[in-house]
């Protein structure tokens, strides 16, 4: 699904506890830029704000040349004779696809998107925010279409107390629903404008108390504001109301150092004070190098993804070479 690194120990909201991604990159912010939150001219709001900027920034910074950024997926349900579909606002480039039986979520063939469009295959291209099918009636079979691509990196960003969460182990799957109005930040009324971010639980009244869960958001209706994520959770550590939590970006803690400097930098060159910010500047830039080297590091040791290409391996299924739209066949 996408890199994903926690296990930064810092102050939750509300006094000692678990590990807050943007509660601790406020706090550096603040140090930074020698801003006092007892006489901030900035309210935390507006910093929050000034966070998903920056980390949209960043994130392009580090992942703009590596050969295998971290990436997300997204499923597009696919019904017969509808031509268009629009993608989720956060998905940059799309990298890779694959067709996937709905039933037993196993890929049956792999399309890797082109340089230019092809004639004949696969009969689709992408238009900013939608996909469009290249033909008048669109498919003619329903089946999903899974996108793996790389996160645009900006997304409102907020702290908050969850209404309701309702644990679905037999999907493996955790439906959760964002109050009207978060504590700290903005909600995003984008459609799944989340997919692809990490619901991090920090507190919850049961045994899971104390305990930081992270799961990835493969879903947002923002209509009425229920997240989807997964996997469910553990029985021993199944989270209840009430409960606080934050949406960060993905692999968000790695990033946590060059993020707040940036802010950092940011706000003290709106107030004018060169030689401050010249030397924040000189701190982003070697925080942002070591950044990069470590996840050039990371992808060296990793490698990029692991192959199968035995003609007769059982882990091999389907065929780069045939249509996704089922015509002719």
């Amino acid at each position: 699904m996408g890199l994903i690194i926690t296990g930064q120990t810092a102050s939750a909201a509300g006094g000692s506890g678990p590990a807050a991604f943007l509660d601790t990159s406020l706090t550096l912010i603040r140090r930074y830029a020698d801003e006092p939150s007892t006489n901030a001219k900035y309210s935390d709001s507006n910093v929050y704000d000034e966070i998903a900027m920056a980390f949209s920034k960043v994130w392009q910074s580090i992942t703009r040349n590596t050969r295998h950024p971290a990436v997300v997926s997204y499923d597009v349900t696919v019904t017969v004779d509808t031509e268009v579909y629009v993608l989720p606002p956060t998905l940059s480039r799309i990298l890779d696809m694959a067709w996937v039986d709905a039933t037993t979520n196993e890929v049956t063939e792999w399309i890797r998107p082109s340089e230019r469009l092809a004639p004949t295959y696969p009969h689709i291209t992408f238009e900013g925010n939608i996909i469009r099918f290249m033909h008048n009636q669109g498919p003619i079979a329903n089946f999903t279409l899974r996108l793996w691509a790389k996160p645009t990196g900006w997304v409102a960003l907020h702290r908050g107390a969850p209404t309701s969460i309702t644990n679905d182990t037999s999907s493996n799957n955790c439906a959760i629903v964002l109050p009207a109005t978060p504590t700290i930040g903005t909600l995003d009324h984008r459609p799944n404008a989340y997919a692809g971010c990490i619901f991090r639980l920090l507190t919850a009244s049961d045994d899971g108390a104390g305990i930081v869960q992270d799961r990835v958001i493969t879903a947002y209706d923002a209509s009425t504001r229920t997240l989807t994520v997964e996997p469910a959770y553990a029985t021993a550590t199944l989270p209840t109301t009430p409960a606080t939590y934050e949406i960060t970006p993905l692999a968000g803690d790695d990033l946590l150092e060059p993020i707040s400097l940036l802010v950092a930098r940011k706000l003290v060159m709106a107030e004018g004070d060169d030689d401050r910010s010249a030397r924040l500047d000189l701190l982003y830039k070697e925080a942002i190098l070591e950044t990069r080297l470590r996840e050039s590091h990371y992808e060296t040791i990793l490698g990029s993804h692991f192959r199968v290409d035995v003609l007769r391996s059982k882990n091999r299924t389907g065929s780069m070479f045939h249509r996704l739209d089922h015509r002719g066949r």
